[in-house]
């Protein structure tokens, strides 16, 4: 397994996959540390994160994890990588779980670069030390609430060839969000909008803890389906 997260690693460094998606963290990290330094100093920390993860919360994090996964699994399809992997002898089930666990790890990634270019805007502009617990328990809480959404990706993109479908399926699911998240009555019936809504704060804490929940079986289910059906299934 080891052996094949190495290999995604240095699938992703030659390709353009990379360069995107370092173009879309720089320019959601800007965008962020540029709502800290625009507020007043009175601001408190809870609010202060809201607004700084405006951004990020309802635009580039879920358009950096439609086009990553998309184009990652695209780019195995497109140059058959997955029968090259294959025909080394690889067990077929690692080399889905590899690519699925790489895809956790490198989004996981994302998130905490940006949350943690937030906390210290905060504390360099206005000495904010207790930003520190509550941006990484913010930050916890998104990877976690997030991974229902990635788990969908990844398998609508490892079913339908066409690179389209799982890109219109993400653009569905931030629609979805944007009705949701205004009327918040539906807000936990949306996996995809769950990231969200934590970002920009306004998701309950009850709400937080039975989104985390509902991702973790989603991803549970993904799994799942990945070692009994997509794995069994000729590329």
């Amino acid at each position: 397994m080891i052996k094949l997260l190495k290999i995604e690693l240095l699938k992703l460094k030659n390709s353009s996959v990379f360069t995107i998606a370092l173009a879309i963290l720089a320019i959601s990290v800007f965008t962020s540390i540029q709502l800290v330094l625009s507020v007043d100093s009175d601001i408190q920390v809870k609010e202060l994160l809201g607004i700084s993860m405006n951004m990020f919360g309802l635009f580039y994090y879920p358009i950096f994890i439609i086009l990553f996964v998309s184009m990652l699994i695209r780019l195995d399809n497109i140059n058959n990588i997955w029968k090259i992997i294959l025909s080394s002898g690889a067990n077929k089930i690692n080399v889905y779980l590899s690519k699925y666990i790489f895809t956790l790890i490198v989004i996981a990634i994302f998130v905490f670069i940006n949350i943690l270019s937030i906390i210290l805007a905060s504390m360099i502009k206005f000495n904010m030390r207790e930003i520190i617990f509550i941006g990484m328990k913010r930050c916890l809480y998104i990877i976690l609430a997030s991974a229902g959404f990635i788990s969908i990706e990844f398998i609508t993109a490892l079913i339908f060839k066409s690179f389209l479908i799982p890109i219109s399926v993400g653009v569905m699911g931030i629609f979805v969000t944007f009705i949701t998240s205004m009327s918040g009555e539906y807000i936990i019936l949306n996996p995809f909008g769950y990231a969200s809504n934590i970002a920009m704060g306004v998701m309950s804490e009850q709400n937080i803890l039975l989104s985390i929940v509902l991702s973790i079986l989603i991803t549970i289910l993904a799994t799942f389906y990945i070692i009994k059906v997509i794995s069994k299934r000729d590329n």
